[in-house]
Protein backbone atom coordinates (compact mmCIF):
# COMPACT_ATOMS: atom_id res chain seq x y z
CA UNK A 1 0.00 0.00 0.00
CA UNK A 2 3.00 2.80 0.79
CA UNK A 3 4.30 1.85 -2.54
CA UNK A 4 1.25 2.63 -4.25
CA UNK A 5 0.40 6.05 -2.50
CA UNK A 6 4.10 6.53 -3.06
CA UNK A 7 3.49 6.14 -6.90
CA UNK A 8 0.60 8.04 -6.88
CA UNK A 9 2.23 11.31 -5.79
CA UNK A 10 4.04 11.03 -9.04
CA UNK A 11 0.79 11.52 -10.67
CA UNK A 12 -0.81 13.98 -8.63
CA UNK A 13 2.56 16.02 -8.84
CA UNK A 14 2.53 16.63 -12.82
CA UNK A 15 -1.15 16.83 -12.56
CA UNK A 16 -1.26 19.48 -9.64
CA UNK A 17 1.34 21.44 -11.55
CA UNK A 18 -0.54 21.46 -14.91
CA UNK A 19 -3.55 22.89 -13.11
CA UNK A 20 -0.91 25.97 -11.33
CA UNK A 21 0.22 26.66 -14.46
CA UNK A 22 -3.35 27.35 -16.39
CA UNK A 23 -3.94 29.86 -13.61
CA UNK A 24 -0.95 31.45 -13.20
CA UNK A 25 2.63 32.10 -14.74
CA UNK A 26 5.12 29.02 -14.12
CA UNK A 27 7.82 30.86 -12.53
CA UNK A 28 5.32 31.93 -9.98
CA UNK A 29 3.88 28.40 -9.55
CA UNK A 30 7.65 27.25 -9.00
CA UNK A 31 7.83 29.69 -6.68
CA UNK A 32 4.61 28.29 -4.45
CA UNK A 33 6.80 24.48 -5.10
CA UNK A 34 9.92 25.17 -3.22
CA UNK A 35 8.50 25.15 -0.10
CA UNK A 36 8.15 21.79 -0.13
CA UNK A 37 11.17 21.34 1.58
CA UNK A 38 10.17 22.61 4.61
CA UNK A 39 7.14 20.30 4.13
CA UNK A 40 9.98 17.59 4.02
CA UNK A 41 11.59 18.96 7.34
CA UNK A 42 7.90 19.06 8.87
CA UNK A 43 7.41 15.47 7.69
CA UNK A 44 10.57 14.03 8.63
CA UNK A 45 10.14 15.80 12.72
CA UNK A 46 6.64 14.55 12.64
CA UNK A 47 6.43 11.10 11.10
CA UNK A 48 9.98 9.86 10.40
CA UNK A 49 10.97 10.92 14.18
CA UNK A 50 14.03 12.40 12.77
CA UNK A 51 15.74 14.84 14.74
CA UNK A 52 15.69 18.37 12.88
CA UNK A 53 17.83 20.78 14.73
CA UNK A 54 17.64 24.81 14.15
CA UNK A 55 20.85 25.04 11.07
CA UNK A 56 18.14 23.32 9.45
CA UNK A 57 14.86 24.99 9.85
CA UNK A 58 16.84 28.61 9.55
CA UNK A 59 18.70 26.97 6.33
CA UNK A 60 15.42 26.02 4.53
CA UNK A 61 13.29 29.33 5.50
CA UNK A 62 16.54 31.18 4.19
CA UNK A 63 16.95 29.26 1.24
CA UNK A 64 13.45 29.64 0.22
CA UNK A 65 13.63 33.22 0.43
CA UNK A 66 15.98 33.12 -1.74
CA UNK A 67 14.38 30.81 -4.08
CA UNK A 68 11.61 33.72 -4.23
CA UNK A 69 13.84 36.38 -4.90
CA UNK A 70 15.59 34.22 -7.95
CA UNK A 71 11.59 33.32 -9.31
CA UNK A 72 10.06 37.27 -8.52
CA UNK A 73 6.39 35.38 -8.22
CA UNK A 74 3.27 37.63 -9.69
CA UNK A 75 0.75 38.23 -7.89
CA UNK A 76 -2.62 35.76 -7.70
CA UNK A 77 -5.69 35.20 -6.55
CA UNK A 78 -5.35 33.69 -3.26
CA UNK A 79 -7.60 30.32 -4.26
CA UNK A 80 -5.34 29.12 -6.54
CA UNK A 81 -2.62 28.42 -4.51
CA UNK A 82 -3.89 25.04 -3.78
CA UNK A 83 -2.49 23.96 -6.96
CA UNK A 84 1.01 24.41 -6.08
CA UNK A 85 0.85 23.72 -2.66
CA UNK A 86 -0.43 20.49 -3.71
CA UNK A 87 2.29 20.04 -5.95
CA UNK A 88 4.59 20.76 -3.05
CA UNK A 89 2.35 18.11 -0.95
CA UNK A 90 3.14 15.65 -3.13
CA UNK A 91 6.72 16.27 -3.98
CA UNK A 92 6.97 15.94 0.29
CA UNK A 93 5.44 13.00 0.79
CA UNK A 94 6.99 11.39 -2.11
CA UNK A 95 10.20 11.78 -0.13
CA UNK A 96 9.28 11.06 2.99
CA UNK A 97 7.82 7.43 1.79
CA UNK A 98 10.59 7.33 -0.24
CA UNK A 99 12.75 7.11 2.98
CA UNK A 100 10.00 5.44 4.61
CA UNK A 101 10.99 2.74 1.84
CA UNK A 102 14.78 2.91 1.70
CA UNK A 103 14.78 -0.91 3.11
CA UNK A 104 13.75 -1.78 -0.70
CA UNK A 105 16.06 -2.01 -3.72
CA UNK A 106 15.95 0.93 -5.81
CA UNK A 107 14.64 -1.12 -8.46
CA UNK A 108 11.70 -2.10 -6.94
CA UNK A 109 10.93 1.48 -6.07
CA UNK A 110 11.31 2.97 -9.62
CA UNK A 111 9.20 -0.31 -11.30
CA UNK A 112 6.18 0.90 -8.99
CA UNK A 113 6.50 4.52 -9.37
CA UNK A 114 6.64 3.61 -13.31
CA UNK A 115 3.50 1.27 -12.78
CA UNK A 116 1.29 3.49 -10.48
CA UNK A 117 1.41 6.82 -12.93
CA UNK A 118 1.05 4.25 -16.39
CA UNK A 119 -2.04 2.78 -15.18
CA UNK A 120 -4.28 5.76 -14.34
CA UNK A 121 -2.62 7.47 -17.32
CA UNK A 122 -3.42 4.00 -19.72
CA UNK A 123 -7.48 4.62 -19.35
CA UNK A 124 -7.30 8.34 -20.13
CA UNK A 125 -4.55 8.56 -22.85
CA UNK A 126 -6.50 6.83 -25.62
CA UNK A 127 -9.16 9.67 -25.10
CA UNK A 128 -6.88 12.38 -25.27
CA UNK A 129 -3.70 10.85 -27.63
CA UNK A 130 -1.75 12.72 -30.46
CA UNK A 131 0.40 10.54 -32.83
CA UNK A 132 4.22 12.07 -31.62
CA UNK A 133 6.37 13.44 -34.37
CA UNK A 134 9.99 12.37 -34.35
CA UNK A 135 11.12 15.28 -32.60
CA UNK A 136 8.28 15.28 -29.88
CA UNK A 137 9.33 11.79 -29.69
CA UNK A 138 12.86 12.49 -28.96
CA UNK A 139 11.80 15.23 -26.38
CA UNK A 140 9.69 12.56 -24.60
CA UNK A 141 12.24 10.08 -24.47
CA UNK A 142 14.73 12.50 -23.29
CA UNK A 143 12.34 13.47 -20.13
CA UNK A 144 12.01 10.05 -19.38
CA UNK A 145 16.05 9.25 -19.11
CA UNK A 146 16.46 12.02 -17.18
CA UNK A 147 13.22 11.94 -15.09
CA UNK A 148 14.56 8.12 -14.39
CA UNK A 149 17.95 8.92 -13.58
CA UNK A 150 16.70 12.22 -11.00
CA UNK A 151 14.65 9.34 -9.56
CA UNK A 152 17.18 6.82 -9.24
CA UNK A 153 19.59 9.57 -7.61
CA UNK A 154 17.05 10.95 -5.38
CA UNK A 155 16.35 7.38 -4.02
CA UNK A 156 20.24 6.71 -3.47
CA UNK A 157 20.16 10.06 -1.71
CA UNK A 158 17.65 9.04 0.69
CA UNK A 159 19.03 5.55 1.58
CA UNK A 160 22.32 6.91 2.45
CA UNK A 161 20.94 10.35 4.45
CA UNK A 162 17.80 11.14 6.16
CA UNK A 163 15.51 13.61 4.62
CA UNK A 164 15.97 16.08 7.54
CA UNK A 165 19.69 16.39 6.21
CA UNK A 166 18.23 16.32 2.28
CA UNK A 167 15.91 18.80 2.00
CA UNK A 168 17.25 21.90 2.40
CA UNK A 169 19.30 21.29 -0.88
CA UNK A 170 16.81 20.58 -2.81
CA UNK A 171 16.71 24.07 -3.15
CA UNK A 172 20.23 24.01 -5.80
CA UNK A 173 17.29 23.46 -8.29
CA UNK A 174 16.41 27.24 -8.55
CA UNK A 175 20.38 28.06 -8.14
CA UNK A 176 21.73 25.37 -11.21
CA UNK A 177 18.58 27.52 -13.10
CA UNK A 178 20.39 30.74 -12.55
CA UNK A 179 23.49 29.36 -14.02
CA UNK A 180 21.74 27.16 -17.04
CA UNK A 181 20.28 30.34 -17.98
CA UNK A 182 23.25 32.52 -17.89
CA UNK A 183 24.97 29.98 -20.07
CA UNK A 184 22.49 29.20 -22.91
CA UNK A 185 21.26 33.15 -22.82
CA UNK A 186 25.47 34.11 -22.52
CA UNK A 187 24.57 37.28 -20.76
CA UNK A 188 24.90 37.73 -16.94
CA UNK A 189 21.92 37.44 -14.66
CA UNK A 190 20.39 40.68 -12.76
CA UNK A 191 21.47 41.59 -9.86
CA UNK A 192 18.72 40.43 -7.40
CA UNK A 193 19.03 36.57 -9.21
CA UNK A 194 22.15 36.52 -7.91
CA UNK A 195 21.33 37.73 -4.65
CA UNK A 196 18.59 35.14 -4.32
CA UNK A 197 21.38 32.30 -5.76
CA UNK A 198 23.81 33.99 -3.02
CA UNK A 199 21.12 33.37 0.18
CA UNK A 200 20.71 29.48 -1.18
CA UNK A 201 24.01 28.83 -1.11
CA UNK A 202 24.63 30.83 2.55
CA UNK A 203 21.86 29.32 4.21
CA UNK A 204 23.56 25.77 3.51
CA UNK A 205 27.08 27.18 4.97
CA UNK A 206 25.73 26.62 9.10
CA UNK A 207 23.83 23.18 7.76
CA UNK A 208 27.65 22.08 6.33
CA UNK A 209 29.26 23.40 9.15
CA UNK A 210 27.50 21.19 11.22
CA UNK A 211 27.47 18.09 9.96
CA UNK A 212 31.18 18.41 9.06
CA UNK A 213 31.62 19.02 12.96
CA UNK A 214 29.04 15.89 13.24
CA UNK A 215 31.63 13.86 10.92
CA UNK A 216 34.50 14.56 12.67
CA UNK A 217 33.60 13.96 15.94
CA UNK A 218 32.21 10.63 14.52
CA UNK A 219 35.67 10.00 13.46
CA UNK A 220 37.71 9.92 16.95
Amino acid sequence: MTQVVRSLMMLGFPACFVLAGARMSVDTAWAVFWVSPLMSLLLAHLWLRERVGWPWWVGAVVAYAGALVILAPAPFRARVIVFPLGTAACFALYLALSRRLRHETSAVRLFYTALGVWIPLAFVAPWFWQTPTPRDLAIMMTIGVLGLVFLAALDYALDVTPLSHLAPFMLAQPVWGVILTAALRRQLPAFATVAGAGMVIAAWLPIIWVLRASLKAGMR
